[in-house]
Protein backbone atom coordinates (compact mmCIF):
# COMPACT_ATOMS: atom_id res chain seq x y z
CA UNK A 1 0.00 0.00 0.00
CA UNK A 2 1.40 3.39 -0.97
CA UNK A 3 0.81 6.39 1.31
CA UNK A 4 1.41 9.74 -0.37
CA UNK A 5 2.65 12.65 1.76
CA UNK A 6 3.45 10.33 4.64
CA UNK A 7 6.86 9.93 6.29
CA UNK A 8 5.99 7.65 9.22
CA UNK A 9 3.86 4.66 10.04
CA UNK A 10 2.66 2.87 13.14
CA UNK A 11 1.88 -0.78 13.58
CA UNK A 12 -0.68 -0.42 16.36
CA UNK A 13 -3.26 -3.19 16.14
CA UNK A 14 -1.38 -5.09 13.41
CA UNK A 15 -0.94 -8.84 13.78
CA UNK A 16 2.01 -9.46 11.47
CA UNK A 17 5.27 -7.74 10.46
CA UNK A 18 5.72 -5.80 7.20
CA UNK A 19 8.54 -4.24 5.19
CA UNK A 20 8.50 -0.45 4.81
CA UNK A 21 10.06 1.56 1.97
CA UNK A 22 10.44 5.32 2.44
CA UNK A 23 10.54 7.37 -0.78
CA UNK A 24 11.44 10.96 -1.64
CA UNK A 25 9.39 13.20 -3.97
CA UNK A 26 10.89 11.45 -7.02
CA UNK A 27 10.09 7.97 -5.63
CA UNK A 28 13.75 7.27 -4.93
CA UNK A 29 14.30 5.01 -1.91
CA UNK A 30 15.74 6.94 1.03
CA UNK A 31 15.27 4.32 3.77
CA UNK A 32 14.33 0.64 4.07
CA UNK A 33 13.01 -1.05 7.20
CA UNK A 34 12.53 -4.81 7.10
CA UNK A 35 10.21 -6.87 9.29
CA UNK A 36 8.59 -4.03 11.27
CA UNK A 37 6.83 -5.86 14.09
CA UNK A 38 3.35 -5.12 15.42
CA UNK A 39 3.05 -2.28 17.95
CA UNK A 40 6.12 -0.45 16.60
CA UNK A 41 6.71 2.94 14.92
CA UNK A 42 9.10 3.85 12.13
CA UNK A 43 9.78 7.03 10.18
CA UNK A 44 12.19 8.88 7.90
CA UNK A 45 12.92 12.60 8.04
CA UNK A 46 13.88 12.50 4.34
CA UNK A 47 10.75 10.71 3.07
CA UNK A 48 7.78 12.17 1.26
CA UNK A 49 5.91 8.89 0.64
CA UNK A 50 5.75 5.50 2.34
CA UNK A 51 5.27 2.09 0.74
CA UNK A 52 4.18 -0.87 2.87
CA UNK A 53 5.03 -4.34 1.56
CA UNK A 54 4.65 -7.89 2.77
CA UNK A 55 7.46 -8.91 5.09
CA UNK A 56 10.39 -10.27 3.06
CA UNK A 57 9.69 -8.26 -0.12
CA UNK A 58 12.67 -5.93 0.33
CA UNK A 59 15.10 -8.85 0.30
CA UNK A 60 13.17 -10.84 -2.31
CA UNK A 61 13.26 -7.98 -4.82
CA UNK A 62 16.75 -6.71 -3.91
CA UNK A 63 15.57 -3.19 -3.07
CA UNK A 64 18.29 -0.77 -1.98
CA UNK A 65 18.59 2.85 -0.89
CA UNK A 66 19.06 4.94 -4.02
CA UNK A 67 16.85 2.75 -6.24
CA UNK A 68 14.09 4.65 -7.98
CA UNK A 69 10.65 3.08 -8.16
CA UNK A 70 8.18 3.58 -10.96
CA UNK A 71 4.65 3.70 -9.60
CA UNK A 72 2.04 2.51 -12.07
CA UNK A 73 -1.45 3.11 -10.79
CA UNK A 74 -4.29 1.53 -12.69
CA UNK A 75 -7.93 1.56 -11.80
CA UNK A 76 -10.16 -1.13 -13.23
Amino acid sequence: MLFYNCSSIHMFGMRFPIDVVFLDTNFQIVKLVEHVKPWRLTSSKDAQHTLELASGCIAKHGLAVGNKLMINESIK
